[in-house]
């Protein structure tokens, strides 16, 4: 059947449906007239653009879910005329109420019974198109496809955009400079005591997540694939079609926490099994998946059309770590020490992502600390809006905000990327759970119309960042990725590259304080995580073996990630507390004995006996309370593991029996190790005064009865000598 033909049977048919409608009968075997339920139209499959040789090639989904059969029903493909503003873009997003100036129908002969489902390609060449064939306009042609019955009485539509590229701009010249951002994070699988756990459904998500078909795997996968084809500039399509050759570059930002755990696996690791703790060897397939994951990560990431970008360890929101000095240096501290131990890339310290693009002058400050601020990005709500909104395009106030951005600190600059308002709430309804191929199409779409605004201007650059915790099918991510790579109107760039390829920056200002996160927990989460923090740091001095020790460092900055945010912070809290709660088990592992103790002058020792049944060394300090004096370099040495004697030399303060507290505690004295144990002191020595005022008594004593004996005998001679004389 001829294009002139369908269209004939159709308008045939909405003719007598028209004219039946105005009679007021219904419609012979119009389908639907008695039944209930909706026809459904799924849009499965979309090609990004198309040019004048192409195919509609668009997959459908019809369903049935009325109670009676559909026979003889078709679907008619409407075309709209190019849109010319983005305002005008968005209006046409929905089409239910708007009919199409050009369309064309395609009939089906088969009967779609209650319930079921089928799926239908459109394959007719785009030129058929009463709308296409007769433009040469590059941009945006909204689409609506319609199921009807055999009456063409309109039972269901799907809403998308065809872009459409007659004569693709030259891309050195005229496309639109763009920059994708790849942030890639997960949910921990490995529990805070280094156990890999199983979820709810009994799988293990990392495992999934590297095999084939889960998420990284094929996340790299598809990055490598569509890198090999831009390095041998092999275009995509159908067989002897010339296509633009694909211009993959991106910034990829790996989660520090992902690679760790990637790097675990890698080399064996304990796993929880029906509640049991099983060790899964270094020949294990799972534990080589994992090594083979981080080969084609470092793959990938060394590529030179791929940009590394680090992150905080745990994904952190940084306004909310900013009133917490060095939390956000930590946070990137730890990151960069993975990077250099596991992938072996560069990462540049001059490019930070900030989860969200959020931050605001306190956490800006703290992210470059002590050192001259870099590059970032930034979502709008980052910066201080400009007075009139509808001016905060640039290079032009009147265009999309598509150039990078100049933000003061101190005396200095930060440079970076500002997302456009529009392209943020396209990438929203894209990443949502419940999102179709028509979401991806109308981000694809804003794209388009930004360059279209003014195609003359070829310097402006476009930031595109996709959430980390997007979730997309193999398929879909394959078509996101194809599409940027082969889009006419995309010049794809690393950061660096936009930064270098842009025009003038747009001076901005960022908020003094952002917008408190709606689902941040409460002061009181962070005070908690941060006691914690308090707690390992004190647990180090005792200098514990370096793997747990790491762990727990982690554990608790895990616990800073807004990932838990919501109705998971009881979990993120659990990385924090659970630590306290292990430092506190490995810490009553080391006591103290002391026996009752006799000095028999003010100078002497007591022996207290020190229990170590950790299986390593460990470094303690020893407070005494009580009146007595010691030597300060006695109160602290190595314990191996084991007992060990340790005699203390003392000075006594004073005579007679006396209490003397005796406690274990960590080297910097922020952790207690053992309760106060109290053991009794005898001084037997006689106090220096007592002594000399006893014998200062007794010499007086002496002395007194001396000399009045002298004067006895001296008053017995004188009176003598007198009665001789009389």
């Amino acid at each position: 059947m001829t294009f002139l033909d369908r269209v004939t049977r159709s308008l045939t048919a909405l003719v007598l449906a028209a004219l039946v409608a105005l009679a007021g009968l219904p419609a012979p075997g119009a389908f639907g007239a008695q039944s209930s339920g909706t026809v459904t139209l799924e849009l499965l499959r979309q090609p990004v653009w198309h040019d004048p040789g192409d195919d509609f090639n668009l997959k459908v989904r019809i369903t049935n879910e009325t109670d009676e059969a559909l026979d003889g029903y078709g679907i008619v493909v409407g075309i709209y005329y190019r849109v010319r503003t983005r305002s005008e873009l968005h209006s046409r997003f929905d089409l239910t109420d708007f009919e199409a100036p050009g369309s064309f129908p395609i009939e089906y002969g088969d009967t779609l019974e209650p319930g079921e489902s089928v799926v239908k390609t459109i394959s007719d060449p785009v030129s058929e198109s009463p709308v296409l064939s007769a433009t040469t306009d590059n941009g945006v042609y909204p689409l609506k496809l319609s199921v009807v019955d055999s009456f063409g009485t309109p039972l269901g539509s799907v809403s998308t955009q065809l872009l459409y590229y007659p004569t693709p701009p030259d891309p050195p010249n005229l496309a639109m400079n763009a920059t994708f951002v790849l942030p890639l994070n997960d949910f921990p699988a490995r529990a805070p005591s280094g156990v890999f756990t199983p979820a709810e459904d009994g799988t293990y998500p990392l495992e999934t997540a590297i095999a084939e078909g889960g998420w990284l795997f094929e996340t790299f996968a598809t990055l490598r694939a569509e890198l090999e084809r831009a390095v041998t500039r092999e275009p995509a399509g159908r067989s002897g079609k010339q296509r633009i050759p694909p211009n993959l570059r991106l910034a990829i930002v790996p989660g520090a926490r992902l690679v760790e755990e990637l790097d675990d696996m890698a080399t064996g690791y304990l796993k929880e099994v029906d509640g049991e703790v099983e060790r899964i060897e270094e020949d294990d397939p799972n534990a080589q998946a994992a090594r083979d994951m981080l080969d084609v990560m470092k793959e990938v990431l060394s590529s030179p059309s791929v940009q590394a970008v680090a992150a905080p360890y745990s994904f952190a929101d940084l306004p909310s770590l900013a009133p917490y000095p060095y939390e956000i240096a930590n946070q990137l501290a730890e990151a960069d020490a993975i990077y250099k131990s596991v992938l072996d890339v560069p990462f540049d310290r001059d490019w930070i992502y900030a989860p969200g693009g959020r931050l605001d002058s306190d956490s800006l400050e703290e992210l470059w600390l002590g050192s001259s601020p870099g590059h970032t990005f930034l979502e709008p709500d980052s910066l201080v809006p400009p007075e009139n909104i509808d001016l905060a395009g640039c290079p032009s106030p009147q265009l999309s905000a598509t150039c990078p951005v100049e933000v003061p600190v101190g005396t200095e600059f930060l440079t970076g990327y500002a997302l456009d308002q529009g392209v943020q709430e396209r990438i929203t309804e894209m990443t949502r759970v419940a999102a179709t191929r028509s979401d991806m199409q109308r981000l694809f779409a804003e794209t388009s119309m930004i360059r279209e605004e003014e195609p003359s201007l070829g310097d402006r650059t476009i930031q595109i960042i996709v959430p980390a915790g997007w979730d997309p099918t193999p398929g879909t991510f394959r078509t996101f990725i194809g599409g940027l790579a082969e889009a006419p109107w995309l010049e794809m760039m690393t950061p660096d590259e936009g930064l270098a390829a842009a025009g003038d920056l747009a001076p901005r200002e960022i908020v003094a304080e952002a917008s408190h996160h709606p689902k941040q927990p409460e002061p009181e989460y962070f005070e908690e995580v941060l006691a914690a923090q308090q707690a390992v740091g004190s647990f180090a001095t005792i200098d514990p073996p370096l793997g747990a020790l790491t762990r727990l460092r982690r554990n608790v900055l895990e616990a800073f990630g807004s990932v838990w945010w919501g109705d998971r912070a009881s979990t993120g809290r659990e990385y924090a507390t659970s630590s306290v709660e292990e430092i506190r088990g490995e810490l009553d592992k080391i006591g103290v004995d002391g026996a009752d103790t006799t000095l028999s002058s003010r100078k002497g020792s007591i022996q207290l006996v020190v229990h170590n049944d950790t299986e390593y060394e460990v470094n303690i300090g020893i407070e005494l309370t009580g009146n007595i004096l010691v030597d300060d370099s006695e109160l602290e040495l190595a314990v191996p593991s084991g007992q060990q004697t340790v005699t203390i030399d003392v000075t006594a303060l004073t005579s007679g029996i006396f209490g003397l507290d005796v406690q274990l505690v960590t080297p910097d004295g922020g952790l207690a190790i053992t309760e106060p144990k109290t053991i009794v002191i005898r001084s037997t020595e006689y106090n220096q005064i007592a002594v000399a005022i006893t014998f200062g008594a007794l010499a007086f004593l002496v002395l007194f009865y001396m000399v009045r004996g002298i004067r006895r005998r001296r008053d017995a001679h004188d009176s003598t000598g007198e009665t001789s004389t009389t």
